[in-house]
């Protein structure tokens, strides 16, 4: 570098350093003025035209620290070496020191002017200050027990009792006197922390003692990070702090009993006084009819729904499946759950039924999903036809009810139904904290709550699947309604007695031995006769059984269940039990002889399909309501015990082939909707 450049160079670090003087004296001068508004001239109480001023410093200020950015800016371009550099940031350290000086105070200044929003008590202050400090000596860092038990105890519980020793004072004004909120702040943290310090107290003077690791006498311990996560562990172990007893001087041991007596009282005294404050809206009580309200699984914690998550949060990783983290925020962290029977109908009628059920008893859905383990899924909805209506159905879903007055319990209700196809299942949850015993329950014990609790709520599951299982025989999708032996409904033909040419004397046996018992069932049964029958429909393929099947079906008021041979091999328990639960019955058997049980016993076959067809028409369960008409090809090779008793097949129906007269009947029926030629002679075809 030649001299002249070197000169030049010096020349402008000399206006550079010059530049930036200017402004540092800017800066200064200007943060002088609202220190001396901040501190030193600062009135006793906030006024606009002092908040004003303040405003208009924090300008100023900021008009200079605008200044200084270009100032460096500028500087900034001029460096090209390592030396350029460190010149620059020598040149610029005492205005960096004065901007942060200024910067602070104009967030002083600004917190000045936001307080005066906020109408904050003079009062206030100092507590407020004494809280956090108890905050954080509460949430004080610490790795191990060891760095708990080395800090001081109370020593959080210090600052609270500070401001409450200097407010209990007959000097003491209203006017001196904290907000409410804050006044109860510092009791409540002053209480808390003085307890855990009794309980750090008492550990120390155990482990010092006896010489004992405080992790081996605290087992099982777990991670803690904080002082007040170490008086949480203790809460936990007080088993632990009492199982050692204190070896006193016998002529000391009263006294210090009484004493003990003393501060049980004291103590809880204290606590119901603390539980019947009435504090702003009161303690948490979730509205059982909001989905966003959780039950209070955590009573330290009420506010806070199980394990710290939202409510219906979209995954959880911890847990194999979400369904228990929504169940207990729901239910509560103790609940029951008590399978529905579908082991006669199909899934989606048992689904239908007991959503109908629990909407009958005035229970309201309040949130539908679906769960893939620990994933929250969008619960699928489909329909089927069922009555001529469609019906929703979902195959794998859980639903949250609520109930403002269930009629089973008297009491407003939450359950959860959950449906699962694939395992054919329907379970109701119902949580205790719903079942427990009235309050002014004299009979019931404090230690016996818990094990009531439970009965009362297996007792409310068992009246509720009662009560439902009553409501299906009467409301359900199958009562009174046409299906096969898989529960879905029979699309009929429309076969009527009117497109059949049958003889009086059948007619007349059908009528009486299948309508008329259902017209008249109550008066029958009034009478203590039942009104079951058993008919059969005899003959060969092809002469109207079928037909006949068809135009009862199509005039039964009632319930119809219709099973084929395959359907009967497969479920005949399954079949009669159904047409025993929603009866009145028609149960159609199709084609009997098909099933194997043709020959008399002990001759040819028989066997279990007998057996299981015999005692389910005529064995230990009453088949009152309940008219089975079978039909069978080969009437004359059925076992004698199937149709030569009452209370069996007592009524036989044969069909023969039809004759000519009978052929032209036919004929002549078949032939009416259609023109025909008036000379057309039917009885030559």
């Amino acid at each position: 570098m030649t001299a002249e450049s070197e000169k030049d160079s010096s020349i402008h670090a000399d206006d550079s350093q010059v530049v930036v003087f200017e402004v540092s004296r800017l800066v200064e001068q200007r943060l002088s003025i609202i220190k001396d508004l901040l501190h030193d001239n600062k009135p006793n109480k906030a006024n606009p035209e002092y908040l004003r001023k303040i405003l208009s410093s924090i300008g100023d200020i900021n008009e200079a620290v605008g200044e200084a950015i270009d100032v460096r800016s500028d500087l900034m371009k001029s460096i090209k070496t390592d030396e350029d550099l460190d010149r620059v940031e020598e040149t610029l350290r005492s205005l960096s020191r004065n901007l942060n000086d200024a910067l602070m105070e104009t967030a002083h200044g600004t917190w000045e002017i936001t307080k005066w929003f906020t109408h904050e008590k003079e009062s206030d202050k100092d507590w407020e200050s004494s809280i956090r400090m108890v905050d954080n000596d509460r949430y004080n860092s610490v790795e191990s027990i060891q760095d708990a038990l080395a800090l001081k105890p109370f020593e959080a519980s210090y600052w609270a009792q500070g401001e409450l020793q200097k407010m209990n004072s007959t000097d003491t004004k209203k006017s001196q006197l904290p907000s409410q909120h804050l006044f109860l702040e510092a009791q409540l943290l002053n209480s808390i922390s003085h307890l855990h310090g009794i309980l750090r107290s008492i550990l120390f003077y155990n482990i010092t003692k006896h010489s004992i690791d405080p992790e081996d006498f605290l087992q099982p311990t777990k991670g803690i990070t904080d002082v007040h996560e170490f008086g949480e562990l203790l809460l936990e172990r007080t088993h632990l702090l009492s199982s050692r007893p204190f070896d006193v001087p016998e002529d000391k041991s009263g006294e210090l009993n009484d004493l003990l007596s003393e501060l049980t009282f004291t103590q809880r005294t204290v606590l119901e006084m603390f539980e019947k404050l009435k504090i702003g809206s009161g303690p948490y009580e979730p509205d059982l009819s909001n989905p966003e309200h959780h039950m209070v699984t955590n009573k330290k914690e009420p506010r806070i729904p199980y394990a710290n998550l939202p409510m219906w949060p979209i995954k959880w990783k911890r847990w194999e499946s979400l369904i228990e983290l929504d169940i207990k925020n729901w239910l509560g962290s103790s609940y029951h759950a008590e399978q529905v029977d579908c082991g006669e109908e199909s899934h989606r009628i048992v689904y239908r039924d007991f959503i109908d059920f629990v909407q009958s008893l005035g229970f309201v859905h309040k949130k539908v999903t679906a769960y893939d383990s620990e994933k929250r899924l969008q619960p699928q909805l489909t329909t089927f036809e069922w009555g001529g209506e469609k019906k929703k159905y979902r195959s794998n879903a859980s639903i949250y009810f609520h109930n403002q007055r269930c009629p089973i319990s008297n009491r407003e209700m939450r359950i959860s139904v959950d449906s699962s196809a694939r395992f054919e299942s329907i379970t109701v949850n119902v949580g205790l904290d719903f079942c427990k015993p009235d309050d002014n329950d004299a009979e019931v014990s404090e230690e016996e709550i818990p094990m009531v609790t439970r009965e009362l709520t297996e007792k409310y599951c068992a009246e509720l699947l009662d009560k439902f299982e009553a409501y299906q025989k009467e409301n359900g999708l199958l009562k009174n309604a046409k299906f096969n032996a898989h529960t879905m409904e029979l699309k009929l033909k429309g076969r009527t007695f009117d497109d059949l040419l049958l003889s009086p004397s059948k007619k007349q046996l059908l009528d009486d031995n299948i309508f008329a018992l259902l017209r008249h069932a109550d008066t029958i049964t009034a009478r203590g006769v039942e009104t079951n029958r058993g008919i059969m429909l005899a003959g060969p393929p092809g002469v109207g059984k079928s037909l006949t099947l068809d135009a009862i079906i199509h005039e039964g008021n009632c319930t119809v269940l219709f099973a084929d041979f395959d359907m009967l091999h497969k479920a005949m328990d399954m079949i009669f039990r159904l047409a025993r639960k929603y009866a009145p019955t028609i149960l159609i058997l199709e084609d009997i002889d098909a099933l194997g049980i043709t020959g008399q016993r002990g001759v040819t076959s028989g066997g279990a399909g007998l057996s299981t067809l015999l005692n389910n028409m005529d064995g230990i369960n009453s088949n009152n309501g309940v008219i089975t008409v079978a039909t069978s090809n080969h009437p004359e090779s059925l076992d004698w015990a199937l149709i030569a008793r009452p209370g069996r097949f007592d009524v036989r129906i044969d069909y023969e082939y039809p004759d000519h007269d009978l052929l032209l009947g036919i004929l002549e029926l078949k032939l009416k909707p259609y023109p025909k030629k008036e000379e057309l002679e039917l009885d030559k075809l």
